[in-house]
């Protein structure tokens, strides 16, 4: 998909949502590496408002938090966990040395 669609978020969610039958999931999972690699502004702007505006007024979702919150955090959590591995890797040097 990737190789496909390159850059292009909209070509990536339509193409798999036309490999038919159930593809909801493709295409979730084809436009997020998509813009997780080229970049948030490859999303339009009408899109996360229209998905934060559904999460805001869904009374069933778990989380209220918008997509920009939701990334922050796990940036977040991947940078604590880089730090920690960091911090391991240098004890683990300095009782070699």
């Amino acid at each position: 998909m990737l190789a496909k669609c390159g850059d292009n978020v909209r070509k990536a969610i339509v193409t798999s949502v036309n490999f038919g039958r159930d593809t909801d999931c493709t295409a979730a999972s084809a436009a997020g590496l998509v813009a997780a690699l080229a970049g948030p502004d490859t999303i339009p702007q009408k899109w996360v408002d229209q998905v934060e505006q559904g999460t805001i007024n869904n009374p069933y979702t778990n989380s209220k938090l918008t997509i920009r919150e939701t990334a922050d955090g796990m940036f977040s959590a991947l940078r604590n966990r880089a730090d920690r591995q960091k911090r391991e890797a240098d004890h683990l040097a300095a009782l070699v040395n």
